[in-house]
């Protein structure tokens, strides 16, 4: 193993243990706790990719504001849902949560393109920054929906 690779593991493992260290362990007994964290860890991670998506296609190849979100959106929904049903719930391949998943998140969307215009209406700012603006809209009705519907399959 290189020195840079060895550098990079020790630093996933310095991070994983910063966090744990953060929350108390008698909570880490709880699943329940474990999965916020890994739902978390999948958020964080497909935020950046989306707002890294987000600006390649809105300023570097010039897409409008709308079609960079939807775009954005709907790529970040596949990955969200990719990475939470494998590494979170592992709850598998189910096609009802899939379609749960792409509901609670087209909603969100439609939220989110509304918040938008109306961001586009009464702020004169940067339309990258609008767009970004829109995320913690978006995210806050997505954790609260998901965790009333979606639930990890019983594997018995």
């Amino acid at each position: 193993m290189t020195q840079l690779n060895q550098k990079i593991i020790f630093g996933i493992k310095r991070s994983k243990r910063a966090v744990v260290c953060i929350i108390p362990s008698f909570l880490l007994e709880y699943p329940i706790v474990k999965k916020i964290i890994g739902f978390s860890f999948v958020g964080i991670f497909v935020t950046i990719v989306g707002m890294t998506l987000t600006f390649i296609l809105l300023k570097i190849i010039g897409i409008s504001p709308y079609l960079t979100y939807f775009i954005s959106y709907f790529t970040t929904i596949l990955l969200s849902y990719y990475l939470n049903s494998r590494l979170v719930f592992k709850s598998g391949k189910s096609a009802r949560n899939l379609v749960l998943y792409y509901v609670v998140y087209g909603i969100s969307m439609l939220i989110g393109l509304a918040t938008l215009y109306i961001y586009r209406l009464l702020l004169n700012w940067d339309d990258l920054l609008l767009n970004y603006m829109v995320i913690p809209i978006t995210m806050a009705w997505n954790f609260l929906v998901s965790s009333k519907i979606l639930k990890p399959q019983n594997c018995e």
